[in-house]
């Protein structure tokens, strides 16, 4: 779809569970958009057979980098990775929940999911956990892959590596899992 995309590099998008509203990235430079050199969350909703004009969702400055959105089932939580100052390392989680047709300021996730490092490609599963890859967290090397249980409020359990053969020595991340999480996807830089 040209709506959807630009001259600019869009990737990690997310939808509702309808198919009909989607979230996903846009970054670069370009004054015939109106964008800066750096990635932003946008929003767009389904129109016929096409999309409507994508428009920026307003979480931080434009002067931060914000990636890797992920729409949970109900369409009420949208988790995400930025590099707002402040933060625990490079990368860190956030959230911001839908209440009265807008978002929330978006809330860091906290000391026990993000490290000194990078955590990035967030995805919520249905049985409440958070899945997401860090290169700070203890692993098997580069990025790899864990998981939190979400317990009340924005608290999480202990994080969990998930372990070989999922990860490896390269760089593993973005997992995408069935309902009974027996059977899944996720993306790496391995060989092979």
């Amino acid at each position: 779809d040209s709506v959807l995309n630009s001259q600019l590099p869009e990737a990690n998008i997310t939808f509702n569970k309808y198919f009909s509203i989607a979230y996903f990235i846009r970054c670069g430079f370009s004054k015939d958009v109106n964008q800066n050199g750096y990635c932003h969350i946008y929003k767009t909703e389904k129109d016929g057979d096409g999309w409507y004009e994508p428009e920026k969702v307003r979480l931080f400055d434009d002067t931060i980098n914000v990636g890797q959105p992920f729409l949970t089932q109900d369409g009420k939580r949208l988790y995400f990775s930025s590099d707002m100052p402040g933060g625990f390392g490079g990368m860190d989680l956030y959230v911001t929940h839908f209440n009265d047709e807008q978002w929330s300021p978006p809330t860091n996730l906290g000391p026990r999911v993000n490290t000194e490092g990078n955590e990035i490609f967030p995805t919520f599963h249905i049985s409440d956990k958070l899945y997401f890859a860090s290169d700070g967290q203890l692993g098997l090397g580069g990025l790899d892959i864990y998981y939190v249980q979400k317990l009340e409020g924005e608290t999480f359990g202990p994080v969990i590596n998930m372990g070989a053969p999922l990860n490896s020595t390269a760089d593993d991340f973005s997992v995408t899992l069935n309902d009974n999480e027996t059977f899944g996807y996720f993306s790496s830089d391995r060989e092979g």
